[in-house]
């Protein structure tokens, strides 16, 4: 936590090497060098990199670059285009193509790691801010996606980072100065979220978000973010589509809203079952999957102190609402489910904590088993 509002809590500053920035370079790091010789090897990986190239290709502003992406020179409206700017800029710093394409993933993954080390220090402590960030890189999807050359590392970044802004305006040990800030990034980087993916963002964190602040109202000790701060999250759309009406596109808009719409309606080819996400996200979520059934066991979102009733009430929240819109829609992907796995993490990070604290909690047989299937687990993943 910031170190004033560390002072007010009593608590001794954190050393350099514990704070959310140097955490941010671990992980940006590790997960660079993970990724080190990958390549792209996915189809959708060289499509996004073609597009991006595209913007810095002579010739580019007549199709109205940066603010109208093309493919093959035809206007592209599947995805709104930050990703593509980010890898257009490494690219035209001389980065080769592939790692330029991949340079947003390392970065929306490193921040997610951050953002989730942030939220559970907070809530929880150093121990399970050290474990959320641990379970969170070492996740299977999430690691996978941070390699690619994909929106969705990048997405999980932003939609992170504004579930960590959301909690320390929503903590009333936040100084008071200082919660408009918190609430003015929380949504901002919601609105860059968009600028992702666009509409995916409504479910994870926003849904997540607005399901907390109506549980967890009149809770003492903790506080609304400030809602007049809004309309900051439509800045960077309004932005780019100011930018996009300028170069003549006007009709961009309504391109991308009419895929977006017929995405969600399931007028693609990935057609999936209702039931789909069940076991696609235990699997995704591994090697910390049994970690997850013996953390929500330990949840308490009836406990008696508010402030441990409204963290595991924004946990569930978390985990529980994005997975069920996702499954409403009949178009599913694996990857889409990569914005819920900093909750995971989370819960894994207090369980964390709960197992260091002192004295130690009397867990029952079904909890210790669980803990215990992790860690093997754990052991023979990494063998």
């Amino acid at each position: 936590m910031p170190e004033s509002d560390a002072a007010r809590d009593g608590a001794r500053p954190s050393r350099w090497w514990s704070r959310p920035g140097a955490v941010f370079a671990f992980a940006f790091v590790a997960l660079a060098l993970s990724a080190a010789g990958r390549g792209l090897n996915k189809v959708d990986e060289h499509r996004y990199a073609t597009v991006a190239r595209e913007l810095t290709l002579p010739g580019a502003a007549e199709h109205g670059a940066p603010w109208v992406l093309t493919l093959n020179g035809d206007v592209y409206t599947h995805k709104p285009p930050l990703y593509f700017w980010m890898t257009a800029a490494g690219g035209s710093f001389g980065l080769d193509w592939s790692v330029a394409a991949q340079l947003p993933s390392f970065l929306g993954a490193a921040l997610a790691v951050a953002s989730v080390f942030a939220i559970a220090r907070r809530l929880h402590g150093p121990v399970a801010g050290w474990a959320a960030a641990i379970a969170l890189a070492a996740s299977k999807e999430f690691l996978i996606l941070s390699a690619r050359g994909n929106l969705d590392a990048l997405l999980s970044g932003f939609t992170t980072l504004s579930a960590a802004a959301f909690v320390f305006a929503w903590d009333d040990r936040t100084a008071p100065s200082r919660r408009t800030a918190w609430s003015a990034l929380a949504w901002t980087a919601g609105g860059f979220a968009l600028l992702v993916k666009g509409p995916p963002v409504l479910a994870a964190p926003g849904a997540a978000i607005l399901a907390t602040v109506l549980w967890t109202r009149g809770l003492r000790g903790f506080a609304t973010p400030r809602l007049a701060l809004a309309p900051l999250a439509l800045v960077p759309a309004l932005a780019w589509l100011a930018g996009a009406a300028s170069a003549g596109r006007a009709d961009y808009l309504l391109q991308l809203l009419r895929h977006g719409a017929n995405h969600a309606e399931g007028g693609v080819d990935k057609i999936e079952p209702w039931w789909f996400y069940g076991p696609s996200f235990l699997l995704g979520a591994m090697p910390w999957t049994p970690a997850l059934a013996a953390a929500i066991a330990m949840l308490r979102p009836g406990d008696a102190d508010p402030r441990v009733r409204a963290a595991d009430r924004f946990a569930l929240c978390w985990l529980v609402v994005p997975l069920a819109l996702f499954s409403a829609s009949p178009a599913k992907r694996d990857l889409y489910l990569v914005p819920v796995y900093p909750a995971v993490a989370l819960l894994v990070g207090r369980l964390a904590a709960a197992a260091f604290a002192a004295p130690r909690p009397e867990w029952p047989r079904s909890v210790r088993a669980a803990v215990s299937a992790t860690a093997w687990i754990a052991v023979a993943g990494g063998a």
